[in-house]
């Protein structure tokens, strides 16, 4: 009698196996979750650190301007680090009409050399800093534009936060 008894209380193997089931399930929606979150995070902190990076770059170059706007084009001289904005901005590439540079130096403490053909991801590690200046040279330059592109790679893919900017002379 006393068998009979606890045999009606307990759970059918069915019972026990759908039980599992569910729960088994519950966990890996849950794992799914956390790691779909842990990887938008990992997102979207790159993408803060580079936009922290771009600005930094606009802001140097902001400074650079002030410092020395200069307003005369390239002149086919010798590039110095007392050369002034606009002519070292308009060294173009041959039959182009903008000049790249590779600013991976944290520090941004001087011009880098031209052209981003080194230019790996290296800037804390796997983030990268590229400016493409353009102007329209004449005989007085008083416009300039720059596209600011930090780079990383997430995963496979290659990520960009871009940033636009228009520098004059002030009047």
């Amino acid at each position: 009698m006393k068998n009979k008894h606890i045999a009606e209380r307990a759970f059918s193997l069915i019972e026990v196996l759908v039980f599992v089931t569910i729960f088994g399930l519950f966990f890996v929606l849950a794992a799914s979750v956390v790691t779909t979150t842990l990887r938008i995070t990992r997102q979207n902190q790159n993408k803060i650190k580079a936009t922290h990076y771009a600005e930094e770059l606009r802001e140097w170059i902001d400074s650079e301007r002030e410092f020395d706007w200069g307003g005369e084009a390239y002149r086919a001289g010798v590039i110095t680090s007392t050369t002034p904005f606009t002519e070292r901005v308009t060294q173009y590439y041959p039959s182009t009409n903008f000049a790249d540079y590779c600013f991976n130096d944290p520090q941004l403490s001087s011009w880098p050399a031209r052209g981003v053909n080194s230019c790996y991801l290296q800037l804390d590690n796997g983030f990268r800093r590229i400016a493409t200046f353009s102007a329209n040279p004449g005989t007085y330059i008083n416009q300039v534009s720059v596209k600011i592109a930090v780079e990383w790679l997430e995963g496979e893919k290659l990520m960009t936060v871009p940033l636009n900017a228009v520098f004059s002379i002030w009047e």
